[in-house]
């Protein structure tokens, strides 16, 4: 594959910013999976951290190269598979604990055990 401007890094780069289009590309695609994986798995959810300042899109990359655009038009559809299925897990959730919320807690004042041999 010959040199694009994908490839080329820009100048003045800060640090933990893409430098380039497959840089940037590749990091959407590693947030795309982490999130489909943390709706099956609690633990990665545990330990996936909150962002700490809101998401921006990278400057200076330019537009996006023609060869990319398939990779780019791929990683949405992956981005769009992970927030359905976050959306699926987070309703999942809502009805759990609104089952939760339906059992009385010991102290509600009545008897919590029926004691149906006695």
């Amino acid at each position: 594959m010959a040199p694009t401007d994908a490839h080329v890094p820009v100048l003045a780069a800060v640090p933990g910013t893409p430098n380039t289009w497959v840089e940037f590309l590749d990091a959407l695609e590693h947030e795309a999976r982490r999130a489909a994986a943390a709706t099956s798995s609690t633990t990665e959810a545990a330990q996936w951290p909150l962002p700490s300042v809101a998401w921006h899109p990278p400057s200076g990359l330019g537009p996006l190269p023609a060869d990319l655009r398939d990779r780019a038009r791929a990683v949405v559809h992956a981005q769009q598979e992970a927030a359905t299925a976050l959306r699926e897990s987070m309703a999942a959730a809502r009805r759990h604990r609104a089952a939760l919320a339906t059992v009385p807690s010991a102290d509600a004042g009545h008897p919590v055990y029926l004691d149906v041999t006695g």
